[in-house]
């Protein structure tokens, strides 16, 4: 229809991943004070190493705690944005994926919160992509990653509903003649 975009779905309000605020569970660096895993604690990701809190040092957030996460480290990669052997550029330095109980610390982005951990991979591996990359590298001027720079990657059904293999390319995801292509009508 008229005025519809295929990129960004009718009545969104977002137009891109929503990213969290920086430092998205309020833990500073005071607070991460050990590496030694106690019982009833929470594991911290940090651009230092893997901390442990208590739930109560947690003061933002905490419905998230048991949710699977997917974090990206707030800085661009290394080498100045220089290409690697194959001519690509590495634009997102880290993506990992944090299962249930454990969090960040302000060293990184909380890019979105997923139901699974299927799903937490699926949205590795679209980061991981050329596409993405290209995105967030025309946007991005400084080496410092703000959730803004997030505003033009669309958001997609990263879950087991949609029929995309995330782990595979876009050849091997196409259908293999065009009567396989699902009608909208």
């Amino acid at each position: 229809a008229k005025g519809d975009n295929p990129v960004w779905p009718k009545g969104s309000k977002s137009r891109g991943f929503s990213i969290y605020s920086r430092n998205p569970f309020s833990i500073t660096n005071t607070d991460l004070t050990t590496q030694i895993a106690f019982n009833a604690a929470i594991s911290v990701f940090s651009s230092k190493g893997i901390f442990y809190v208590t739930p109560n040092t947690i003061r933002s957030n905490k419905e998230l705690i048991d949710k699977w996460k997917v974090i990206v480290s707030k800085t661009a990669a290394e080498h100045a944005g220089q290409a690697d052997k194959e001519g690509r550029k590495r634009i997102l330095s880290r993506i990992e994926v944090l299962g249930p109980n454990k969090i960040c610390s302000e060293s990184y982005l909380l890019v979105k919160i997923c139901q699974d951990e299927k799903e937490a991979k699926n949205v590795v591996s679209f980061l991981k992509t050329r596409f993405v990359r290209f995105l967030l590298s025309t946007i991005l001027l400084t080496q410092n990653i703000a959730k803004d720079k997030f505003a033009y990657i669309p958001v997609l059904d990263f879950t087991s509903n949609n029929d995309i293999n995330w782990c595979k390319s876009i050849p091997e995801n196409r259908p293999a003649t065009l009567s396989e292509i699902p009608s909208n009508q």
